[in-house]
């Protein structure tokens, strides 16, 4: 995104798709075409689509395969499922 200029690389999760409304600070949100809202998974910290917007589709450069937790210890594989309808 234009205003995220200094992130080159970032993984968050897709939380909503084109069309889908998203309300944030009281305000209601359309994700245009071509395009999807994408959230951290720290909300405190994270820098995401509440700072920067929408998210151009073309922007996406690889899926998450795989997810390793400290809290509990855990590696698994991460299903299109999961990666999709996971808020």
């Amino acid at each position: 995104p234009q205003s995220c200029r200094f992130v080159q690389n970032f993984i968050k999760r897709i939380a909503a798709l084109e069309g889908d409304v998203v309300e944030y600070n009281g305000k209601e949100y359309t994700v245009p075409k071509d395009y999807f809202w994408a959230l951290g998974d720290n909300p405190e910290e994270s820098i995401d689509s509440r700072h920067f917007g929408a998210v151009p589709l073309q922007n996406v450069r690889a899926a998450v395969l795989f997810a390793y937790s400290f809290r509990p210890l855990s590696f698994r594989s991460v299903t299109e499922y999961e990666t999709l309808n996971k808020s």
